[in-house]
């Protein structure tokens, strides 16, 4: 959803009943959906009646909730036309305009995935390697380097990090090491079959697993306990190539590295006081 989209049902929330507010709840999590449907399915999704959605619609300004409906496609339909517009390289522009449309099109890539992101998700994530003392990435193509930038940054941590592209030696892995251990799976599409018995093996032994991908409903993220979804192809945006897919990984892995980066130091601030506080009490 585009953000000011976004904003105008987040905006609204403090200003509306409390019935009102579960219609502009449902709005923010279900945008597509919701702008096919007409205000009585909605109603009953909800459990409210079609009474409570129309009045909510018409305090955000909308005479009807077919009025409401039409601006919202329009409003997608214009920003999808500005994407197009602003990001394509057509061979016209200058070398300081393919950059403007390149930092653009970047731009756009953060925005997407910021909003296609579950923080619920996110924080498991970062809550399971925090108990975890070995964590296994398995990943393939370009989605290793991607890889290799998570491994480096969590070694830092004093976390025992391995990046396995080979699924047989991941299994051995998995099977040899007793100690608290968890594992990372990194694929575009969610249909790697060579990994599948990994993902079996580590649900039997109760291992945290995390998929980041494009496609949630994929045998990978169905078999995984927190999906971070990232970006594939679409055909109303351009060049959903693999450098996007690739940029939106990274997003995704700086995210939860800068969400650890707190809860870490945090936690070491909580234990400094703590020690500062007896040093007191004994002189």
């Amino acid at each position: 959803m585009n953000r000011q989209i976004n904003l105008m049902f987040e905006d609204s929330i403090p200003n509306v009943s409390h019935q009102q507010k579960m219609v502009a709840q449902y709005m923010l999590k279900n945008f597509q959906r919701g702008i096919n449907k007409n205000a009585r399915t909605i109603g009953n999704e909800i459990g409210v009646s079609e009474a409570t959605v129309i009045r909510y619609i018409k305090s955000l300004g909308f005479q009807t909730y077919s009025e409401f409906r039409d601006y919202l496609i329009r409003y997608e339909k214009q920003m999808i036309n500005q994407k197009v517009s602003i990001s394509n390289v057509d061979g016209s522009e200058n070398e300081r305009e393919v950059l403007a449309k390149m930092s653009t099109r970047w731009k756009h890539v953060m925005d997407e995935v910021e909003d296609k992101i579950d923080v619920g998700e996110l924080m498991g994530t970062v809550m399971a390697i925090r108990e975890t003392k070995t964590i296994y990435i398995y990943s393939t193509l370009f989605s290793k380097h991607v890889a290799d930038d998570f491994a480096n940054i969590f070694l830092l941590f004093g976390k025992q990090v391995q990046h396995v592209t080979d699924p047989h030696y991941l299994k051995s892995l998995i099977l040899v090491n007793e100690e608290p251990k968890m594992i990372i799976v990194i694929s575009k599409t969610g249909e790697d079959p060579k990994i599948n018995p990994v993902l079996r093996l580590a649900r039997q032994m109760q291992m945290p697993i995390v998929a980041i991908t494009s496609n949630t409903k994929s045998t990978l993220g169905i078999n995984s306990d927190y999906i971070l979804k990232t970006l594939n192809g679409n055909p109303d945006y351009p060049l959903r190539d693999s450098g996007t897919t690739l940029l939106s990984q990274m997003f995704v892995v700086h995210s939860i590295y800068h969400l650890y980066s707190l809860s870490f130091f945090d936690e070491g601030e909580a234990l400094w006081n703590k020690v500062r506080g007896s040093l007191i009490d004994l002189f």
